[in-house]
């Protein structure tokens, strides 16, 4: 891509879902745990949809995150820490004059998917901050990486 694609506008996000549920963590220690010591892991989907309406393109995103937290507890095992479900939607748009439609969709939905993440790391980051766990931020994301891997899972999905 040679050109930028601006302005991108976001119109608005959404939280459509939540769940956080830390009841199994303070079982497992007898004093709070070390952060250095965790394990997780991470399920992220999303879906998109667009729309071209007089020259400008929008784009809606729904973002979903599945993530499980385990920590060292005092006899060295992983335990559950905390597990977190959660939902978000969002819409931005820019426009499509002069510019290949595969690569406006294709910025607007990493833009898109780069915002609402931000959003859940904003979410995620007050849950934990006010429970026992303590603040714990969701790690960072590659939004063309995850539009990489959907693409790949496409092209296999067409081979079958």
């Amino acid at each position: 891509m040679n050109e930028f694609i601006s302005p991108i506008q976001f119109d608005k996000s959404f939280l459509t879902s939540i769940d956080f549920d830390i009841k199994e963590g303070p079982k497992h220690f007898n004093a709070p745990p070390s952060l250095n010591n965790l394990s997780h892991s991470l399920e992220v989907s999303h879906s998109r949809d667009y729309e071209d309406i007089e020259g400008m393109v929008s784009c809606q995103c729904v973002l979903a995150v599945k993530w499980k937290v385990e920590a060292q507890n005092e006899k060295g095992d992983y335990a559950p820490l905390f597990r977190a479900n959660a939902e978000i939607m969002g819409w931005a748009k820019c426009p499509s004059r002069d510019h290949d439609p595969k690569e406006v969709q294709e910025v607007l939905a990493a833009s898109n998917i780069g915002f609402l993440w931000a959003a859940l790391r904003d979410y995620f980051d007050v849950l934990t901050g006010a429970s026992v766990v303590g603040r714990i931020l969701l790690p960072a994301i590659s939004p063309y990486v995850l539009l990489e891997d959907d693409a790949s899972k496409d092209e296999e999905g067409s081979k079958s």
